[in-house]
């Protein structure tokens, strides 16, 4: 029997950021088998999805604006509510938001919906400032309640899952993976050779950096290092997805600003689509995180999907199922011993050092585990 699934989220298509494509991936592949809408930020943007599927009415995301989504799930007669939590997308103070605990609340209380959130992010992180502590412990607020009230509660990595059960220690949590954001496109040997020449005419090793320059994946740090050993090796081009030169050069010394013309193809802002196209383009992808790469790394597995070598961080943070894997190489996210490490694997050939089937076995590697078919799978055995 088909159910009703709402899932709430403040970012939706036509947005582009993780959020809303990991919502729009999610409730695509759930729509095959329920009734699947949305809530979302209200705007005037039209996506092509059936406005009766899509509802844009939520303005501030604080107060009796968050009713409208009581209504909407009795109107609907909704069977579950599925929250995608990252606490700053709830509000522009920060992420400083108790109606949202307090609208779960009334959900629970006044509404027949199961009630499930999604975990993605946590809280601010805990820096040894007022306003890092302040923001640290409200944000703690805001997940302890919001989870309290909720029936089931799912986090994106093992870490998360385990910071949510200190909490509340008889909740259950179901570890949930994230899968790629970027869709996958299959290039033809001739377009992708046309496309790498515009990259270098020369034959070379394309090594991807990607995404966006959060203070979690040093830019500055992977950046320097790898324009020191592309100068040394000669034979390195790389492509950095989503940033014009002008913003690459604004996060590196002066010193680099000629090594970057040299060396870097900046691609600038793409769709998803074209971002697919140059992701097919890389021999390896440099993924630096320093909280350590983890199962809710879209970019990532972005890469994954199309069995790309990726070469990124580990901490006491990862997550057990990405260890031990040949395909995914892992040095340690010390910003001391980064430098050496990252250049001593590629001095070893990384990434064509791998074994023959390796792409394969990424490729399986990730059907298995991060899928949306996978995930959503999961989700759904749940509920």
């Amino acid at each position: 029997m088909k159910k009703k699934i709402i899932i709430i989220s403040p970012n939706y298509l036509p947005q582009e950021n993780g959020l809303a494509m990991y919502t729009h991936c999610f409730a695509e592949q759930c729509a095959k088998f329920h009734d699947v809408f949305i809530i979302t930020s209200s705007d005037d943007n039209i996506h092509p999805v059936p406005q009766d599927k899509v509802f844009r009415v939520v303005s501030n995301w604080h107060g009796l604006d968050l009713l409208k989504i009581l209504k909407i799930s009795k109107k609907l007669g909704a069977d579950h509510l599925l929250f995608q939590y990252v606490p700053y997308m709830y509000s522009k103070r920060a992420g400083i938001n108790f109606s949202l605990p307090m609208l779960i609340l009334i959900l629970r209380l006044c509404g027949r919906a199961k009630i499930q959130i999604m975990y993605h992010e946590l809280y601010y992180p805990k820096h040894f400032n007022v306003k890092a502590m302040i923001l640290h412990h409200v944000h703690k607020g805001m997940l302890f309640f919001s989870a309290l009230f909720a029936h089931t509660l799912y986090a994106s990595t093992e870490y998360f899952q385990q910071k949510i059960l200190a909490l509340l220690p008889w909740k259950k949590v179901h570890h949930l993976p994230v899968g790629s954001n970027i869709p996958k496109i299959n290039l033809s040997p001739t377009d992708e050779e046309e496309l790498r020449k515009t990259i270098s005419p020369e034959e070379v090793r394309i090594i991807g950096l990607f995404g966006s320059f959060h203070p979690s994946k040093n830019i500055k740090l992977v950046l320097q290092n790898l324009l020191d050993i592309a100068d040394q090796q000669k034979n390195i081009k790389i492509l950095y997805i989503g940033a014009t030169l002008t913003e690459l050069k604004a996060e590196v010394d002066s010193s680099y600003h000629e090594l970057l013309k040299t060396y870097i193809y900046p691609t600038g802002f793409l769709s998803t689509a074209h971002v697919g196209e140059y992701l097919c383009l890389l021999d390896g992808m440099l993924a630096y995180f320093s909280d350590g790469i983890s199962t809710r790394r879209g970019s990532m597995l972005a890469a994954m999907q199309l069995g790309i070598p990726i070469l990124s961080t580990q901490t006491s943070y990862t997550d057990s199922l990405l260890l031990g894997q040949d395909f995914l190489t892992l040095v340690n996210a010390d910003e001391v011993t980064f430098p050496a490490a990252l250049k001593r694997k590629i001095s070893q050939g990384w990434p064509k050092n791998l074994p023959a089937d390796s792409k394969e076995r990424e490729i399986a590697f990730y059907k298995r585990h991060f899928s949306w078919g996978e995930i959503v799978k999961k989700f759904l055995s749940t509920i």
